[in-house]
């Protein structure tokens, strides 16, 4: 598959606003995308293979405008590259079902100061949820394992300055992030019963963070709900 979109100009980046001037002479921002897909579908069984490369080019973002009253203009300088492979798998067989899945991804921004890895997208991610009914009882037990890697906590600036800003260049990296979930839920028409454990092991999971803020963003830790539903 190969597929090219793009996003035009805002009404701020061409008319201007704030502390940053305006340039009506922006292009849009364009980006390529390429997948080599390999699909298996079966009758309890589905298999997805991908590798993907994506370019994203003219991208609008602040500069220095040598304007002393305004000294920020919007220009078509950023350059983004992502590439990666992601297989995934979900099946079922008596009263199981399963959804696994696995990515590695690499994507920089391209600048004057040199690349930068973007971190709000782990490197890798796995996701490992199983599913099982209990018929008898018309109950579903489903678990949700979800696993970040290669992580680090962000591209930290050393200046708050937008014009001078330069990034650290080798952030912290952060331990790998697991959270695992359950959900039981019970369905007798017209009521739906669920009980839910959202980070059961309390573990202390920490996201990166794309505004600065150091040593990543920690999660939320264990929770519990429970809802009821009745369907008319």
């Amino acid at each position: 598959m190969y597929g090219e979109a793009f996003k035009a100009p805002t009404a701020g980046e061409l008319f201007g606003g704030g502390t940053v001037d305006a340039n009506p002479d922006l292009n849009p921002e364009e980006i390529k995308t390429t997948e080599l897909i390999y699909m298996y579908d079966a009758a309890n069984h589905h298999l997805n293979f991908t590798l993907f490369q994506s370019d994203w080019t003219d991208g609008i973002a602040i500069a220095p405008s040598g304007n002393p009253v305004l000294p920020a203009v919007w220009e078509n300088i950023s350059e983004n590259e992502s590439k990666g492979v992601e297989v995934s798998y979900r099946g079922n067989y008596k009263n199981w079902r399963w959804d696994l899945s696995a990515s590695h991804v690499k994507s920089k921004a391209i600048t004057i100061r040199g690349d930068i890895d973007y971190v709000a997208f782990p490197k890798q991610i796995y996701n490992l949820n199983v599913g099982y009914d209990f018929t008898d009882y018309d109950l579903t037990l489903y678990v949700i394992n979800r696993i970040h890697a290669n992580v680090n906590e962000g591209p930290i600036l050393i200046s708050t300055d937008l014009i001078s800003a330069d990034f650290v260049p080798e952030p912290a990296s952060l331990k790998n992030y697991w959270r695992t979930d359950i959900t039981l839920s019970y369905m007798v028409k017209p009521f739906s019963v669920q009980l839910a454990f959202a980070n059961l092991w309390d573990r202390d999971n920490i996201l990166p963070s794309v505004w600065n803020s150091e040593n990543g963003l920690v999660t939320i830790g264990r929770t519990v709900s429970a809802s009821l539903q009745y369907q008319f």
